[in-house]
């Protein structure tokens, strides 16, 4: 998203729908852009970013850190284009594909 506040409340508000669980590994509600490495961490995480447009949100979400992430784990969250991108690691996509579909 483009304001730093929407994306703190939206990475916060990811933590309380685990309740009554607890994240108990890395939480960076605003990463900077010079730290997108990161996402190519090997222990779990939850961060969020701001962008300046929508296409700066693309050109994010096409960087080769963050697809070949995808190919791990990774999940994207646009709150610019209001568009989820889910992993594309084959037991992750299996379980999803599992779950029942809402009537």
């Amino acid at each position: 998203g483009e304001s730093p506040h929407l994306v703190t409340a939206c990475a916060c508000a990811l933590l309380e729908l685990l309740k009554p669980y607890v994240w108990a590994s890395n939480f960076m509600p605003l990463l900077p852009g010079e730290m997108l490495d990161f996402v190519n961490s090997p222990v779990p995480f939850l961060i969020g970013m701001t962008v300046k447009d929508e296409t700066h949100s693309l050109e994010i979400e096409n960087d080769e850190r963050v697809v070949d992430a995808r190919e791990t784990g990774l999940t994207c969250i646009n709150l610019s284009t209001n568009t989820v991108r889910l992993t594309n690691e084959t037991e992750i996509v299996e379980i999803i594909q599992g779950c029942p579909t809402p009537k």
